[in-house]
């Protein structure tokens, strides 16, 4: 127990370090974009594309509502989601030992290093899916009292998931199906748990209309082959991490289910059902090869490999210290080449004072902010005063790159920044194949909007992207005109008295 409160402790220090690091302009741009456009009645999917489930936007809504709508904010909920993963790590490996918890929490905490703390989707979910697996591990209490309601609050928090990331389903769906086979009398307190979740899920689907239901459909289709990236070399960490993931995926599921046969033993139902979640969670890394996707599924694996070794030393030594041991040893081992131990230690050492971390400086517009690189902020803020003082409330803005042929990134945290100016486009993320896309006209939108923020740092510098149509190019040079250039950010403004 004290061990483990000792990770969580030393885990916190270190991400709270990652506050002050400078924030992505589009993937955590959305992050206090959508939650904070959310209060002004802007829902998902209806109001604007999104291509993951509405929740995590409620939770961040919620908590700007309470505590202001801030980078910090949400970062908060990012650190909360992070230590709820954490302790749900250790509750699950508790159940084959002190070392497998505390080994199997360690790895993970190392592995999910790089995505500091925002409060992304995809972590938020496996957080909440972890979450299930130990409650409903737990439902094996003999007091009827306490293990209804645990597996209660297990199928409302699978359910959650789904609300947060709906391509999770396949593997929160197969991971649940051991422990309710082990456990047959908490099935109907499971689904009374789901049931309102479902409900809820519906009720957003109706609410949103068939037509956006649709287009979502069709962006992620669309947007697949541009965001899609080569398998790390195996030479690599990332490699090695999602070559563990297929393995222990494997091996643990293997083992459990074939434990079962024998005996439905709560133990080896939840080992078969870690494995299953970290098997589903393959085309999610898959998806999206890059470090941040293979660790945030990797992670999974690693708390996986700790409890196979600890369901499996249980049974070879009767010996706990030995069997720790071996545990400890493994674990080390594998971290050591799946995962950038050093990371953690330069977090620590800039928490604690000796090292300078990264560099950030923050940009405001009136009582916003958002942090980004010295350079960076040293353009942008004039960029910003400008269009602070020329723009009226209620005017459209339109921010992406300075080629709209290609929809690759946008600087997203700008709609955070100015809420008094509405967005011009449904799409306040750039994906390949969508702001660009055929099915949509982004002319038109265009047409409909008084400024332009437009960044040259995200025109492709090779021959990969696929270009879209020249037409939203052509409406900036004859309806726009350029009132500022700074570094490589351009403010524009619709023709008429503001370019006078």
């Amino acid at each position: 127990m004290f061990a483990s409160a000792l990770l969580l402790a030393a885990w916190g220090v270190v991400l709270l370090a990652t506050f002050h690091y400078p924030a992505s302009p589009l993937d955590e741009g959305t992050l206090v974009a959508y939650p904070s456009r959310l209060l002004q009645g802007y829902w998902p999917h209806r109001d604007y594309v999104t291509f993951y489930g509405p929740a995590n936007v409620w939770v961040l809504g919620a908590a700007f509502k309470l505590f202001g709508a801030s980078l910090v904010v949400e970062r908060a909920v990012g650190l909360a989601f992070r230590m709820l993963a954490l302790g749900s790590a250790i509750a699950i490996g508790a159940r084959f030992g002190r070392a497998p918890a505390v080994a199997g929490a360690a790895m993970a905490a190392v592995t999910w290093l790089p995505w500091t703390v925002q409060a992304n989707a995809g972590l938020t979910a496996i957080a909440l899916a972890l979450l299930a697996l130990a409650l409903l591990s737990r439902a094996d209490s003999p007091v009827q009292r306490r293990a209804s309601l645990l597996a209660a609050l297990a199928g409302a928090t699978a359910g959650l998931v789904l609300l947060v990331r709906f391509d999770f389903l396949p593997a929160i769906a197969v991971a649940i199906v051991p422990l309710l086979v082990a456990l047959p009398g908490r099935r109907r307190a499971f689904f009374a748990g789901l049931a309102p979740m479902l409900v809820i899920a519906m009720a957003h689907l109706v609410l949103i209309g068939p037509g956006a239901i649709e287009r979502v459909l069709q962006d992620i289709v669309a947007s697949g082959p541009g965001r899609d990236l080569p398998l790390p070399s195996r030479h690599t960490d990332d490699g090695r991490l999602f070559t563990l993931s297929v393995i222990v995926a494997v091996v643990a599921t293997s083992t459990g289910l074939v434990a079962m046969r024998r005996r439905r033993h709560p133990e080896a139902a939840l080992l078969a059902a870690i494995g299953l979640l970290g098997g589903g969670l393959l085309p999610y890394m898959d998806g999206r090869a890059d470090v941040f996707h293979i660790s945030s599924g990797g992670a999974v694996a690693c708390i996986t490999l700790c409890c196979l070794l600890g369901y499996v030393f249980q049974r070879i030594t009767t010996n706990r210290l030995l069997g720790g041991f071996a545990v400890g040893i493994v674990a080390f081992g594998a971290a050591s080449e799946v995962t950038s131990l050093g990371t953690a230690k330069l977090l620590l050492e800039y928490r604690l004072g000796a090292n300078d971390g990264v560099a950030s400086s923050d940009v405001h517009v009136a009582d916003r902010s958002y942090r980004l690189t010295p350079t960076a902020a040293h353009r942008l803020q004039p960029i910003l005063d400008t269009l602070d003082e020329v723009a009226k409330p209620g005017q459209r803005l339109y921010v992406g790159p300075h080629d709209l042929r290609f929809a690759e990134y946008n600087d997203s945290y700008l709609y955070f920044l100015l809420p008094q100016l509405r967005p011009a486009a449904i799409y306040w993320e750039d994906n390949p194949g969508t702001v660009n896309g055929r099915r949509y006209d982004l002319g038109a939108h265009l047409l409909r909007a008084d400024f332009l923020v437009l960044n040259r740092a995200y025109d492709p510098t090779t021959a990969g992207p696929v270009p879209g149509s020249s037409k939203p190019n052509e409406i900036v040079a004859r309806d726009f005109c350029p009132l500022l250039v700074s570094g490589t950010y351009e403010l524009l403004a619709r023709r008429g008295p503001a370019c006078d």
